[in-house]
């Protein structure tokens, strides 16, 4: 038993409750039995998922609705399933979809369609038409695969427009050794618009085989950079401070020695007085302390400017040591040692 969904007047979805039309609401016992092989599994697939479609759509589940009529008209072919294959569109905002449902609807049905249902899905017709849009696809290549939503519609080129609700599409082509393409379109009703698609080649890189195999000559790795030699400004700071701190050591030495002799002589003049005396020794005393310090201080440089040596000489043995002055200074001498 074959029967067609209440029509709901409601374009957003399911109301509180259906409003149904008198006469709507019908029973065509011989629906199915009309079908070709009549009592066979499909029409039995049909049938079962027919009634199962109109209880999804009373109760709202549309999307569901949607999908029984659809395996029900798959299992067993009936125009008059397309009627409530456009009422469900209808109520999901597929006015394409809808459309086309209706139209087949009248067509295959012709003068079967009783005149009320005619004039009743000709004014459903009326109001689906102005919110869709014919639209042209062109592409530069042949036998080009065209997706709207994602959903396939066919290779182009068309013998017709595509039918498309009103709306933001998404329009894709895929063609075979070309990369695919996408727009995303907002499309108004009632118009007739042309998307052009430029679809690029793939690009495929061809990779030569040389005929014989041939062994890679094994290339050498340059050697790295040899560091940069160290600096040897600390070495000659060492050795300019060691000559200078020696040569204050040298002068104040020589200085602290005739300091010396004239207390040697203070002390044999005869009659000299006491203060005479302290002041030949704090004298002596004072040179003696410089020159103490001073040969410290020396002896410290002298010891850097060694320690700098050795730290910026050249790390390999295969380099000549580069030519340089030594200071050195002893218990009792003072001088330079260098190689050139």
């Amino acid at each position: 038993m074959l029967r067609e969904v209440p029509k709901v007047r409601s374009l957003v979805g399911f109301t509180s409750s259906l409003v149904v039309f008198a006469g709507v609401l019908c029973t065509h016992a011989t629906a199915f039995a009309q079908a070709p092989a009549a009592g066979t599994p499909s029409v039995e697939e049909g049938r079962t998922r027919f009634i199962r479609g109109i209880d999804l759509y009373k109760e709202g589940n549309f999307r569901a609705a949607l999908a029984e009529f659809r395996a029900a008209d798959g299992a067993a072919p009936n125009w008059k399933i397309a009627y409530n294959l456009g009422q469900t569109l209808f109520q999901l905002q597929e006015y394409a979809g809808a459309v086309s449902a209706f139209e087949r609807y009248l067509t295959e049905g012709a003068d079967k369609v009783p005149p009320e249902r005619r004039k009743e899905v000709e004014a459903d017709l009326a109001k689906l038409r102005p919110r869709v849009a014919q639209v042209t696809v062109t592409v530069n290549v042949p036998s080009a695969e065209v997706l709207v939503d994602d959903e396939s519609q066919g290779n182009l080129p068309r013998a017709t427009p595509l039918l498309l609700s009103a709306g933001r599409r998404k329009i894709t082509v895929n063609a075979h050794d070309y990369l695919s393409e996408t727009r995303v379109i907002d499309l108004a009703g009632a118009t007739s618009p042309t998307v052009p698609f430029e679809l690029k080649p793939i690009r495929v890189t061809t990779t030569v085989t040389p005929t014989a195999p041939s062994t890679p000559k094994e290339t050498p790795r340059p050697l790295p950079p040899p560091p940069p030699p160290p600096s040897r400004t600390p070495l000659w700071i060492g050795i300019g401070a060691t000559v200078a701190l020696g040569g204050a050591t040298t002068f104040f030495g020589l200085r602290t020695a005739s300091k010396n002799s004239d207390f040697d002589a203070v002390l044999n003049t005869p009659g000299a007085t006491r203060k005479s005396v302290d002041d030949a020794r704090n004298s002596v005393r004072s040179s003696a302390l410089v020159t103490d310090v001073l040969g410290g201080a020396t002896l410290v440089a002298a010891g850097l400017t060694v320690y700098a040596l050795f730290a910026t000489a050249p790390k390999t043995e295969q380099e000549a040591v580069k030519p340089g002055v030594t200071a050195f200074v002893g218990p009792a001498s003072l001088g330079l040692s260098g190689r050139f």
